[in-house]
Parts: C-alpha cells; sequence; structure tokens
C-alpha cells in the first residue's frame, strides 16, 4: 500500500524497496535472507507493486571470524543481476565496512580489499544506478557513536584524523580505471 501511495503522490519518483543483510549471494550462512528477501521482491513484481529499485545498505565488516561469509565481486554482480532481471534498478544506499578491533594494517588492507569489490562490482553491473558511503570518516562513524557494533570501528573510508585510508585509495583505484 505504500509504494501504491507513493507512486499516486509522487508519479516521477523513483520507489526503491531498501534492506540489510541481503547484499550479495550467500551472504547469510545460518539463513537465507538474502533469498527471502528476493522472494519477497520476486512476489511485489508479480502483483504489479510500483517498485522501481532495490537499495542495499552494505553494512560490512572485515570477516574475521570462521562464520562470516566473504562478499566476491561475483557474488555482489550476481545478486544486482537477479534484481535487474525482475525489471529492478539497483542502489547501494549505504556502504561501510568495519574492522573488529584492534584495528591493524593487515585489517586496513582488508577493508580496502572489501571496500573495492563493492565499488567495482557496482560499476560492472548494467543495473547499478548509485552507490552511496555510509559516513565519511572514522571520527563520526555511526559504528562508535551509537555503539551497535561494540568492538568494531573504523568503518570509513577516512580515519580520525580525516586522513585516507588504504580504502579511500582502493576506491579511487577502481574508480579510475
Amino acid at each position: 500500500m505504500a509504494f501504491q501511495r507513493a507512486d499516486e503522490l509522487a508519479p516521477n519518483a523513483t520507489l526503491i524497496l531498501n534492506e540489510f543483510g541481503i547484499d550479495y549471494l550467500e551472504q547469510n550462512r545460518f539463513g537465507r535472507k538474502e533469498e527471502t528477501f528476493y522472494n519477497y521482491v520476486g512476489e511485489l513484481v508479480e502483483k504489479g507493486v510500483p517498485i522501481d529499485a532495490v537499495g542495499f545498505e552494505f553494512h560490512l565488516s572485515v570477516p574475521t571470524e570462521s562464520w562470516e561469509t566473504e562478499p566476491t565481486i561475483s557474488k555482489i554482480a550476481e545478486n544486482f543481476k537477479r534484481y535487474g532481471e525482475l525489471g529492478l534498478g539497483v542502489y547501494v544506499t549505504e556502504l561501510d565496512v568495519r574492522i573488529k578491533e584492534p584495528v591493524t594494517p593487515e585489517k586496513l588492507q582488508r577493508q580496502a580489499e572489501v571496500y573495492a569489490m563493492v565499488m567495482e562490482a557496482v560499476l560492472m553491473s548494467q543495473y547499478s544506478r548509485s552507490i552511496t558511503v555510509w559516513g565519511h570518516t572514522d571520527r563520526y562513524s555511526w559504528i562508535n557513536d551509537l555503539g551497535r557494533f561494540p568492538g568494531y570501528s573504523s568503518a570509513g573510508l577516512f580515519d580520525e584524523r580525516i586522513e585516507p585510508k588504504p580504502a579511500y585509495y582502493a576506491v579511487s583505484e577502481v574508480m579510475g580505471k
């Protein structure tokens, strides 16, 4: 009903259904949230609900635990593709990659690789429409401020001094290609 009403009030608006934890195939090892959400979106499209796109909240972490899954460019791109094949655009509405403390140079490098993977998948997908980084500096990060992820920090492209981190340079390199 919300999408129908929004379409009536703003017929030229892009209507996006936004969700977290559905960013790449096989993301959820202990459940299949990304599959459940995809099936739900497919049902909405089949019913003619005026949805134009899906928004992905890429709130990722540098994998350190055995239960954490690894994103890959192909897992992200294939996920985008299946929504595109439903006739929908794809938006990365929020992107951050938190690090489990202590933050080390190795974890910062791994964070850079994860950021670069997402950026590369976005740029290579014909269905991608936009990417938004969620927060720009660790100094004012929602990860630190809200305390939602105790023991994690450093999710942004810039550090506490607002200096570029390896992730910034990795994203810049992908964009420069």
